[in-house]
């Protein structure tokens, strides 16, 4: 999908509950990963490694979706709580080629880099340079402002709060329920529907709130008339 058709599209293109349609936008092969050894030691190999959508190679940019811009944070939050705060040093997330930073010291530290300084040369300063696409960048979003809904009116619910959602599209709500349903009419077959029904119900049976469960009721049109 191109920037300007991006712009265009029907539906939020970062919007995670939303597919976009092969027949419009195809898949196209761009590379391969060739596994061709395995681990030699499991915990070393498997358990301690340390993906992480922020580990990203120059040219690429992560977008602006709100779930990807989350865990590029919290991923490697998480992986300092598992593996330690020198967790690039372990043998499987560390580069082939040294890399050298100025990263130094703390808990499990496995390389110090020696006697290198662990500041800026003041010789060759770091120096920031603008990459010419840059200047180019399109803009995806426009701010519309905020919408506050107010759960207020429900009785009887512990977890009431009025939350404030940031608005990046006026497209009308009605193309929310195009997918789910061309899902539910066209993708499901009756085994599948049968599997959906038994996993919602018997995931809300244990709920006592009675309000919760007539708008969960409701909105798939099982409550009794």
């Amino acid at each position: 999908m191109t920037p300007e058709q991006a712009e265009e599209f029907r539906y939020n293109i970062l919007d995670l509950t939303k597919v976009w349609p092969h027949k419009d936008f195809p898949l196209r092969k761009f590379g391969k990963i060739v596994l061709n050894e395995n681990p030699k030691n499991y915990f070393a190999e498997v358990e301690q490694v340390a993906f992480s959508p922020s580990h990203l190679v120059p040219g690429i940019e992560p977008s602006a979706d709100p779930v990807l811009q989350g865990r590029l944070f919290s991923y490697p939050d998480t992986h300092r709580h598992r593996l330690g705060v020198n967790y690039q040093q372990l043998p499987v997330n560390k580069p082939i080629v040294p890399v050298a930073n100025f990263h130094r010291d703390g808990p499990a530290n496995y390389d110090n880099q020696g006697f290198r300084p662990n500041y800026p040369s003041t010789i060759s300063p770091l120096q920031y340079k603008q990459r010419p696409y840059e200047a180019k960048r399109l803009k995806h979003e426009q701010w519309l402002g905020y919408a506050n809904l107010d759960l207020s009116e429900v009785t009887d619910c512990e977890f009431c709060f009025s939350v404030t959602v940031r608005l990046v599209s006026n497209r009308s709500l009605a193309v929310d329920f195009e997918q789910p349903r061309a899902l539910w009419q066209k993708v499901f077959s009756d085994t599948d529907r049968e599997h959906y029904v038994s996993n919602v119900s018997g995931h809300i049976k244990g709920v006592k709130n009675k309000a919760i469960l007539e708008r969960q009721c409701k909105a798939h049109h099982w409550c009794p008339s």
